[in-house]
């Protein structure tokens, strides 16, 4: 279960399928959480930004999910790593998956993110 709720949009196309939210209710867009999840044939990355408070957990709860993750989180700072409309920290963690199993892997993801 996700720590906050979002308001989410769904792109697929030939690379995968994109999971982009933000923060749903009043918050200001600026100031608000986002979340991308992409699953491409045999891995997935997970974005969040800005990292602070309980946005952190969400790495965590999908790792419980899916399994360790290939590696730790990355997380950039501004300059960093950053397109130009994200100005916050952002963390990156990448699951790693065999591609027969990605309708499991995406079925899964979208239990996890409220969206049936």
């Amino acid at each position: 279960m996700l720590p906050v709720k979002f308001d989410f949009t769904i792109n697929e196309d030939r690379r995968g399928t994109n999971f982009e939210g933000v923060e749903a209710g009043p918050a200001d867009p600026e100031g608000a959480f986002n979340l991308t999840v992409r699953i491409a044939r045999d891995h997935l990355v997970l974005s969040v930004w800005p990292v602070k408070g309980e946005i952190t957990q969400v790495t965590d709860q999908l790792a419980q999910i899916l399994g360790s993750p290939k590696a730790k989180p990355s997380v950039c700072g501004f300059g960093d790593c950053q397109d130009d409309d994200k100005d916050a920290p952002q963390q990156t963690t990448l699951w790693e998956f065999y591609p027969a199993t990605r309708p499991e892997v995406l079925a899964k993801v979208k239990t996890f993110l409220g969206i049936s």
